[in-house]
């Protein structure tokens, strides 16, 4: 059967008629599911429909109640959003759905969980220079590991959802890629996902005991970063890249390989289906912290505006389900996105996941119900 959701915030159904989206989301539009965030980055967005406050701003946190038990062992403890303001959202959410025969899934951010990264500053991630994240923790450390196995535990245990997908699984310093960085065109070209590297202390002792050189990959990083950010490159503005460089290769080998196995111990605790957001084809295969995908994952991809399915599609996977982003299903791309979502399901995804409720117009609905219709007549 080939599955339909729709991502959401839980405040863009909330600060609606909650009861009237979902009827129109599965009764009209024939959507299976929705996808709603239970624990989110900081974020602003400007909303489509007009909801007050129209400009939405949150510094991020979890969406729920959170189970004490669940995080007994780690000092990093969850922190509830403030726009939930003591409300259990997610359980009413959950009974909205059950009663109109909704799928839910949840999403939740690994690496950017709203203010963490505030609170223990000891658990946030680090570039090659010490800079510390104001809003990514790091994958590696004993205590964000726990905390994100039993964020996956809880919320697979205590509420009746049918998966959760875990998004920004990455060993990074997130500043790297943000928008609001400035840094010189040739870091933006070669050397920003170098930048990107975390080289906490957590990192470089759990890299240092599985036998990589993290202090000589970290002063290779920060002396190719700094020849190019003064001009003495040369003719060598590649020499930043892993393959090229043995000690970072190493230590990228370890760091994939360190979230390959989070990513099985938060599978063993989860009660439900694990999805691994992997971004776009390009990120995916670009990213050397990467995680072995041959591990038997369901795997969550974005389209990105090559529209090249089948470099979407990753064979190893147990299962791919595609996301298409809200621009796909506006403007000049509406007229396309039947053919593009038909030609997912004949490809193999097991389903598609729409972005978002709150940037999507009424004429975009328009276009999803016709290519909900048509990809499930391609899998009958």
């Amino acid at each position: 059967m080939f599955r339909t959701f729709l991502s959401a915030y839980p405040w863009d159904l909330l600060d609606d008629d909650l009861g009237a989206v979902l009827d129109r989301l599965h009764g009209e539009v024939g959507l299976a599911g929705l996808s709603v965030w239970a624990a989110c980055p900081q974020l602003s967005e400007l909303r489509v429909r007009d909801l007050r406050p129209r400009v939405f701003q949150t510094r991020g946190g979890v969406l729920f109640q959170a189970d004490e038990k669940c995080y007994a062992d780690t000092r990093c403890k969850p922190i509830f959003s403030t726009w939930a303001k003591g409300r259990n959202v997610l359980t009413r959410i959950a009974e909205a759905c059950g009663k109109r025969g909704l799928e839910l899934r949840v999403t939740v951010s690994a690496s950017r969980p709203g203010r963490l990264a505030e609170r223990y500053p000891e658990m946030a991630s680090k570039n090659a220079f010490g800079d510390q994240s104001q809003v990514g923790l790091c994958l590696s450390n004993p205590d964000v590991q726990v905390y994100l196995c039993g964020l996956v535990s809880d919320l697979s245990s205590n509420y009746p959802v049918t998966g959760v997908t875990i998004s920004d699984f990455r060993l990074e310093w997130p500043e790297a890629l943000a928008r609001e960085l400035r840094a010189p065109s040739c870091l933006e070209r070669h050397f920003l996902p170098q930048l990107a590297t975390c080289f906490c202390e957590s990192c470089r002792q759990q890299a240092g005991r599985a036998g990589a050189d993290a202090e000589m990959a970290r002063r290779s990083v920060r002396t190719i970063l700094e020849a190019n950010l003064l001009g003495e490159a040369g003719d060598r503005p590649l020499a930043g890249r892993p393959g090229e460089n043995a000690p970072l290769a190493e230590y990228h080998r370890w760091r994939a390989g360190e979230l390959s196995s989070l990513w099985q111990r938060a599978a063993r605790g989860c009660r439900c289906d694990l999805l691994l957001d992997r971004g776009t084809p390009a990120s995916s295969s670009a990213d050397p912290a990467a995680m072995d995908l041959a591990l038997p994952s369901a795997v969550l991809t974005q389209l990105d505006d090559s529209e090249d399915l089948r470099a979407a599609h990753c064979p190893s996977a147990r299962r791919n389900e595609l996301c298409v982003p809200e621009w796909f299903a506006t403007g000049p791309y509406a007229s396309r996105l039947v053919r593009t979502v038909t030609q997912a399901a004949e490809l193999g995804f097991a389903g598609v996941e729409f972005e978002s409720l709150s940037l999507l117009p009424d004429s975009a609905f328009t276009a999803i119900k016709q290519a909900v219709r048509f990809a499930r007549r391609s899998t009958m």
